[in-house]
């Protein structure tokens, strides 16, 4: 028995030892090409991200908005801080920055900072353990949508990380612990507003029901209050609030928004779609009888993934967003890369086919910007090439859309598990 105990602790180390030597090797590898790519800037539009500078230019206008009200200056109008003269778009706790004596002088260093971060707690999240693992997360954190997020210092890195950790402390089985994980979920509600679906997560927590809903509703509670005391400041950034209507973005309007614009190429745009809704039907078709059971009942993976899913289909559905939203599928990756290494072959097949499709959706977007540079340098050429970017673009819309009804079908599976589970009590 003893010695038994003993070889499963070694192997855990070992195991241990192997996902921490990836994961290092993974984010020096991320570190080296972000360099790189600094260093060679034109590079940048070559893997699809538009790049600007100075960098961490998202960092920059959330810094240069606490500046500003520092200076009495409102945020909400254009702002001779920022770089790009940009008014503060978002709720008004951002604004703390200035307060705590941050300025446009220091966006190097908390851009950095807060990319570092992100990229760390994925790795920890994804937690490669052998070559092929750290291949496949290397392939996804390099992506154009997660390097535009990194690129830019975008606020919604801050996002990825108050709900990992917010899920964190939800898996455990303290009070203490819940009301912390539910507080930081409320804090990332507070900041930028769709984090609110994160909530759902609570009811993954080990209690009984009447805990559970005490939870929950104390924290709906608390957000509506903090709402209501700072509501100016929320009306006035959502009226700012970007809704990127192109097809650089993600998001079920886009595809009225390209049908709209395709004008007498609407047959490429429907062989994108055709493409792309088959693509997504052959990777996830062996695996759809684990559809309903893919998302564990309980588990830091499992409130993880119901975190991100979450929101991600709620911004998915009420707003176009900039790819680097793309980063809240990076929470459910945890739970696709489990399922692909199960020993039962439906749901194997269900986690190799997730995560295929999460890198290919990902990685889709950067021919589609070489498809959208060589439109517009085609000159006379240009219309031919539009067939192109709308074929590409089709294709692109198909696999989010699948992708999403996937991790849809998942989460209603989970929801329903847990009302049974709460039922039997």
């Amino acid at each position: 028995m003893d010695r038994n105990f003993r070889d499963e602790g070694g192997l855990r180390m070992k195991l241990d030892r192997q996902r921490w030597r990836w994961s290092v090797a993974c984010l020096l590898a991320i570190v080296a090409a972000f360099f790189l790519l600094a260093l060679n800037e034109s590079w940048w539009g070559r893997v699809g991200v538009f790049h600007l500078r100075p960098y961490f230019a998202d960092t920059a206008a959330i810094l240069a908005a606490g500046e500003a009200q520092q200076a009495g200056r409102d945020a909400y109008l254009p702002n001779p801080f920022d770089p790009f003269g940009r008014p503060h778009v978002y709720g008004p706790w951002w604004l703390v920055t200035g307060k705590l004596g941050l300025t446009t002088a220091d966006t190097w260093w908390v851009g950095a900072a807060l990319s570092l971060a992100t990229v760390i707690a994925m790795l920890v999240l994804l937690a490669p353990r052998h070559a092929a693992d750290a291949g496949g997360v290397l392939l996804l954190l390099l992506s154009p949508p997660v390097l535009l997020g990194l690129e830019r210092g975008n606020n919604d890195l801050m996002i990825f990380l108050l709900l990992a950790a917010g899920t964190a402390w939800l898996a455990r089985s303290s009070r203490a612990a819940g009301v912390a994980g539910s507080a930081t979920l409320v804090l990332a509600a507070v900041l930028k507003f769709y984090p609110l679906a994160a909530l759902a997560a609570v009811l993954g927590r080990r209690e009984r029901f009447p805990r559970v809903a005490a939870l929950g509703l104390g924290a709906v509670a608390v957000f509506a209050a903090l709402w209501w005391v700072q509501r100016d400041g929320f009306f006035r950034a959502l009226a700012l609030a970007p809704r990127p209507d192109s097809i650089y973005a993600y998001g079920i309007r886009i595809f009225s928004l390209t049908w709209t614009h395709a004008g007498g190429a609407r047959g490429w745009l429907l062989a994108g779609f055709a493409l792309g809704a088959g693509a997504a039907l052959a990777v996830l078709w062996r695996g759809r009888g684990a559809l309903t059971r893919a998302i564990p009942d309980e588990g830091p993976h499992a409130l993880a993934a119901v975190a991100g899913g979450a929101c991600w289909l709620f911004c998915y559905l009420a707003n176009n967003n900039y790819s680097y939203r793309a980063v809240l599928l990076l929470l459910v990756a945890p739970v696709w890369l489990a399922l692909a290494r199960r020993t039962e072959a439906t749901e194997r097949a269900l986690g190799r086919g997730s995560c295929l499709l999460l890198l290919v959706t990902l990685w889709v977007f950067m021919p589609k910007t070489f498809a959208i540079e060589l439109m517009r340098a085609g000159g006379g050429a240009a219309v031919e090439r539009w067939r192109w970017v709308l074929f590409v673009s089709g294709v692109e819309q198909m696999l989010i859309l699948g992708l999403s009804v996937a991790l849809a079908i998942s989460l209603v599976g989970w929801a329903a598990r847990r009302a049974a589970f709460f039922r039997s009590e």
